[in-house]
């Protein structure tokens, strides 16, 4: 992962040390270059691949008094520099162009900005640190201020490398990641530990933070004809991938999916290209990605992923995922060190797709004979026009709709939670995630000019580095760099400014790409098997048709139990219940408490639910991978993972090796030996109440024969016959 990180005010003795352990944290390759630099009261240190912005930072102004350190790249460096206005603007490093505005415009040169980019300032004279985020967050930057010592990193792991920051968990962070595979907000796994919200300037100074909002994202909803919009599109989406492979400089690559996203970004590309596409074998995912670029005309390449890659791969996605994604969307990792060898930069199409509705309205998945066949608006009839229904949803139903909606939240977990928690959280959970989604759903209606709006503003953008599928674009940038067209400021105002009814089912998208390349336009969708030029509405019927055709011709059951998919990534519920080495990983997530804290999780009923999907008598898919994810995080990174020696002053770190099936076995085994030896002095105790039963008989007997020698023969004859 490239990026940034560094500390105010830490201890002087310690920062050398520490920027060095900070960098490897944001480590992944060999191939990376390193620049650190740290005075008595402030170190930092920017971890890169070495082909954008190579010139060394921190870049310091004329008098030496504010230097920037920054990650990422601008890409419309307009006229609010002096240096940019009087000097060659391409052989001007991004930081130095930033620096320059920020000196001429302050906070405000930050809206300005056209790219994917956090920034770190500090002044010298006023001691005054400030921590800069773009539009999204898309380059994240997490900070920990503790004892009189700001943290900062765009990855939570450098900040861990300091004793100083605590690791004490947010119980309700962890509610939300096992309910909705992500925590809202800034929060993190980490009571102490913040993300800088997007579009946010945090000022530190003397111990005191401020932040400064310079954009807040809002629907404007402007009404113009269909074909406006179409012919916008296709010309921002052209000069998007323009601007990000303008440089003669760089071989450049596309990640290219037989979807609509990715083909829409080659369509709209000038330059040649070599298009990469992923899978585990020659699928038809596959195929309609080698036609698209054969009708482009660039070069393809099938790059083989593993079968058991997940598995291979798991305990480092864990670690680029900070705690806050599912390992299972890091799919590229251990593949673009090839990638990289024929290219220098890649590009793709992430969250295009919500410029074809994919983010609204909520809705339940119809199936028929086992297969998905489309989606159900909620409340209603099948219709393919939500909003008059929704309209009338108050916040509170949207609230409720949003907890029962099967792609946004965990329905195993919402519907039992005390299946997974011991009692004395499992009604917590259900309290705070109620109260969540609500604070949620009233943000959104601050920010949208609809219902679809708000829906779309809870799924994806209300804070887009948190949201649950963010690692598979993050990352990428561990291994080289990537461009991603969203993020191009006009591209998204205009996604801000077109109505709900032109972004439902793609209608605007698709004509968009027709107008990029028709040929490309009309090649099968591979998620669909449809040319995307056919209306939407015909697709549950066409849907219905070839699932049912799909089963009637499938000669064994066992087909459709396999975890080969015919898309891009595999079948996830199945791989979960056919790989043996990944049950293994998960049953001993779910049995060591330190992955799993047994004061918290209800480990017997995790248990049940593992039995219960890989026997297939339900689903839990998505929840014990939350499970797996989480368990083997904490793990590594929990309050209980590292701790400081203060004499040798080391950060030591438990052995990761241990073989905790063996320790529970010699607990056990244990527990058993001081049971037997329990129920040994239980039986010593036995029998030494028996003695002294006996011998209090023995004395009472003796007793009475001594009385009855006193007592007058006739009188003990008497007492003998007539019994008292």
């Amino acid at each position: 992962m490239t990026g940034i990180a560094g500390c105010l005010n830490a201890r002087p003795k310690r920062i050398d040390v520490l920027l060095e352990n900070m960098s490897k944290s944001l480590s992944y390759t060999e191939r990376v270059l390193v620049d650190t630099w740290s005075n008595d009261l402030i170190g930092v240190c920017r971890v890169h691949h070495g082909v954008t912005n190579r010139k060394p930072q921190p870049i310091f102004n004329s008098d030496k008094s504010v230097f920037i350190m920054m990650d990422g790249e601008i890409f419309d460096k307009g006229d609010i520099s002096d240096t940019a206005a009087s000097d060659d603007r391409s052989v001007i490093s991004d930081a130095e162009y930033c620096l320059d505005a920020y000196e001429n415009l302050k906070d405000q040169c930050f809206n300005r900005l056209n790219g994917s980019f956090s920034i770190v300032i500090y002044n010298s004279a006023s001691e005054e640190l400030l921590l800069v985020t773009d539009r999204f967050s898309s380059r994240p930057l997490f900070y920990s201020v503790t004892n009189g010592s700001i943290f900062f990193g765009s990855k939570i792991a450098p900040l861990l490398q300091s004793p100083e920051v605590s690791r004490e968990l947010d119980i309700h962070s962890i509610f939300e990641f096992l309910t909705f595979q992500m925590i809202f907000g800034t929060k993190t796994l980490y009571n102490g530990i913040h993300l800088v919200p997007p579009g946010t300037v945090l000022h530190y100074q003397h111990g005191t933070i401020s932040l400064n909002q310079y954009w807040k994202l809002r629907y404007k909803e402007i009404k113009r004809p269909q074909s406006f919009y179409v012919n916008r599109l296709s010309k921002l989406l052209t000069n998007a991938v323009e601007k990000r492979t303008r440089d003669t400089n760089y071989r450049y690559g596309i990640l290219l999916s037989g979807g609509l996203d990715s083909r829409t970004v080659l369509a709209a590309t000038t330059r040649q290209i070599t298009a990469f596409t992923v899978g585990e074998s020659q699928n038809r995912e596959v195929r309609t990605a080698e036609a698209i670029a054969r009708t482009k005309g660039c070069k393809f390449v099938f790059v083989k992923r593993e079968t058991d890659h997940y598995v291979k791969n798991l305990e480092k996605a864990i670690d680029l995922s900070d705690g806050l994604y599912m390992f299972i969307h890091a799919h590229f990792i251990n593949l673009l060190e090839q990638i990289s060898n024929e290219c220098d930069i890649i590009i793709h199409g992430c969250y295009l797709d919500n410029f074809k509705g994919f983010g609204f309205p909520p809705q339940r998945t119809v199936k028929n004979l086992g297969k998905e066949i489309g989606h159900k608006r909620l409340g209603m009839r099948p219709s393919f026009h939500a909003d008059h229904h929704l309209a009338k949803l108050s916040e509170e139903k949207l609230a409720q709709a949003i907890l029962e909606d099967t792609r946004f939240a965990n329905q195993t977990l919402l519907h039992s939670p005390r299946r997974i928690f011991t009692p004395l959280y499992s009604e917590q959970v259900t309290v705070h995630m109620n109260q969540a989604i609500r604070n949620l759903v009233k943000e959104a209606y601050e920010r949208g000019a609809n219902l679809s709006d708000v829906w779309d503003y809870i799924i994806t953008w209300h804070v887009l580095s948190k949201q649950r599928t963010y690692l598979h674009l993050s990352h990428i940038r561990a291994f080289m760099p990537e461009r991603t067209m969203i993020f191009d400021n006009d591209l998204f105002d205009l996604y801000l400014e077109m109505p709900a009814e032109f972004k439902r089912d793609g209608k605007v998208y698709r004509k968009a790409l027709k107008k990029l390349n028709p040929k490309i336009a009309v090649i099968p969708d591979a998620n669909t098997g449809f040319n995307p030029q056919i209306s939407k509405k015909l697709y549950p019927i066409l849907s219905f048709l070839i699932a049912k055709k799909r089963i009637l011709v499938s000669k064994k059951k066992q087909e459709l139990l396999t975890n080969q998919s015919q898309g891009s990534w595999p079948d996830i519920t199945e791989m979960l219940r056919q790989d043996s080495n990944l049950k293994i990983l998960l049953e001993e997530a779910i049995k060591n408490p330190r992955c799993l804290d047994p004061t918290i999780f209800d480990i017997e009923s995790i248990i049940q639910l593992l039995r219960d999907h890989t026997e297939r008598r339900a689903d839990h898919t998505m929840l014990l991978y939350l499970l797996l994810t989480f368990g083997r995080w904490h793990r590594k990174f929990g309050p209980k993972a590292a701790a400081y020696d203060q004499d040798s002053k080391k950060l030591t770190r438990y052995d990761e090796d241990e073989n905790w099936n063996e320790k529970i076995s010699k607990l056990q085994n244990d527990i058993n030996r001081l049971t037997q030896e329990l129920d040994g002095l239980q039986q010593e105790v036995k029998k030494r109440d028996l003695i002294i039963t006996q011998l209090h008989n023995s004395l009472n007997n003796s007793l009475s024969l001594r009385l009855a020698r006193r007592i007058p023969f006739g009188a003990r004859i008497r007492k003998l016959l007539v019994p008292e």
